[in-house]
């Protein structure tokens, strides 16, 4: 169980510009003692062949098998992260957050730009164009709680027509028919440098709580449940296929 949360940990933190996925995989063979490890296995688990170390293999799909996808397991602890972080009323009224800008494609104005180090930049950039989890996005939770402390930036605030559906997103069946928080990608525009600071405590507390409660969703697992389509609750745990 330990060596899955590592893996998490890791793709989490995202400390590599790439190979982030690839190393978590590695690493999770090595530290389980896997003795089935050869030129063959690790070609596939690195997503190459084994001819030139070129192209896409089925390491994502072969590791699928083992472990719940980084994605869809960081929906189920942002989901729970965000009752303590935005607020139970929030969760029981959405059950997504939108953010409308295009992943990796996050920016400061420039006019902000020249009142902060070329670090807050860099990081602010990276986390309004981080890549985003299914549902309850790590962009959208830090933007959501910005927008909750900050009346003026509610007017970036939209709703959207439809709600959670299966279909349409990734969420579990509790979820289904609560609205979807939107947050108009423009917000990037107005966002001040006192604003782009705050933006970047957020996201780090952030992290912080969502590696501390995907530790306590297995250290403490009754604290941890959700329902069926039945309305019977299990344990969010057992998701993760640990």
């Amino acid at each position: 169980m330990k060596i899955g949360q590592h893996y998490y940990i890791i793709q989490a933190i995202h400390p590599y510009s790439d190979g982030n996925g690839r190393t978590g995989r590695l690493l999770y063979e090595v530290i389980n003692n896997n003795n089935n490890l050869n030129k063959d296995t690790l070609s596939k688990l690195l997503d190459h062949d084994t001819k030139d170390n070129d192209g896409t293999g089925e390491g994502r799909d072969i590791f699928s098998k083992k472990l719940l996808s980084p994605n869809k397991a960081y929906y189920l602890i942002n989901r729970e992260v965000v009752k303590g972080f935005l607020g139970e009323d929030f969760l029981e009224k959405n059950g997504c957050i939108f953010f409308s800008a295009s992943l990796g494609e996050g920016y400061v104005s420039d006019k902000e730009k020249d009142k902060l180090s070329s670090e807050e930049v860099t990081l602010a950039e990276k986390i309004l164009g981080e890549g985003d989890v299914f549902t309850f996005p790590f962009r959208g939770i830090v933007l959501a709680k910005l927008i909750k402390e900050d009346d003026s930036l509610k007017r970036f605030v939209y709703e959207l027509s439809f709600k959670v559906k299966k279909e349409r997103t990734f969420a579990i069946s509790e979820d289904y028919g609560k609205d979807i928080f939107g947050i108009d990608g423009d917000i990037m525009n107005y966002l001040d440098e006192k604003q782009i600071r705050r933006l970047i405590e957020l996201h780090k507390e952030l992290k912080e709580k969502f590696i501390m409660t995907m530790i306590d969703i297995f250290k403490n697992p009754d604290m941890h449940k959700e329902k069926d389509l039945n309305n019977i609750e299990y344990f969010i745990k057992d998701d993760f296929h640990l």
